[in-house]
């Protein structure tokens, strides 16, 4: 559990840091209930205060609204592209990619990946390796089986050649949370996959040679 206010009395969720480590985007339950009951969850900043070894001075995103989700943020290198996954109206499908531009520390309108990525259904769990190379998982292309792992390539500032991986990332079952190192040979995913230890388990990937292998965490 890390120090500061970053955890509370309702759910914090899917992380994103700054390159430096002095940054975090975090998933939050919103406090404020949205006019169908619920609370929603949004996307809120916080710093590391060196000085008092906690993180502090959270701030909730302008791009949140109480009345749709905001989640699973994941920060450009240079800390000035986040992208996220929303269901707020006006998308391609149940959950969508967006992304969100910051200029003078202010982050600006959400713009759709576009149906390139986005599909009617589920699109969640955006990682972006490098700046012209994003994993996320979907549930509605014709994969091996639930959600599966994806990447994208930006092209002419359009994200396109969507691909899946195959196996072993993918399988019959979820699979998503892809993240890994600078250099792409080690990472890992989650799975809810047959022989696991429990409902979801965290596996470590390692990529020699082209190809990959699975080891649980």
């Amino acid at each position: 559990k890390i120090t500061g206010k970053i955890n509370g009395v309702f759910n914090e969720g899917p992380v994103s840091f700054s390159a430096d480590g002095r940054e975090v985007i975090f998933t939050r339950t919103n406090t404020k209930r949205a006019k169908d009951g619920n609370r929603k969850l949004g996307l809120y900043h916080a710093d590391y205060d060196s000085v008092k070894k906690e993180w502090g001075n959270i701030q909730s995103l302008s791009i949140n609204n109480t009345e749709y989700n905001v989640v699973h943020p994941s920060l450009s290198k240079d800390g000035n592209t986040l992208y996220f996954v929303s269901d707020m109206p006006g998308g391609e499908g149940e959950t969508d990619i967006y992304k969100s531009s910051k200029a003078d520390n202010v982050w600006g309108a959400p713009v759709s990946l576009g149906n390139k990525v986005n599909t009617v259904g589920r699109e969640m769990f955006p990682f972006l390796a490098n700046d012209s190379l994003l994993y996320f998982s979907t549930d509605t292309r014709v994969g091996l089986g639930g959600l599966d792992i994806y990447s994208a390539v930006l092209i002419n500032n359009e994200w396109t050649n969507v691909t899946n991986p195959g196996t072993p990332l993918n399988s019959m079952a979820d699979d998503f949370g892809y993240v890994s190192h600078e250099n792409g040979l080690q990472g890992y995913i989650a799975s809810d996959r047959a022989g696991g230890k429990g409902s979801d388990d965290i596996y470590r990937f390692i990529k020699t040679d082209n190809t990959s292998r699975l080891v649980i965490a």
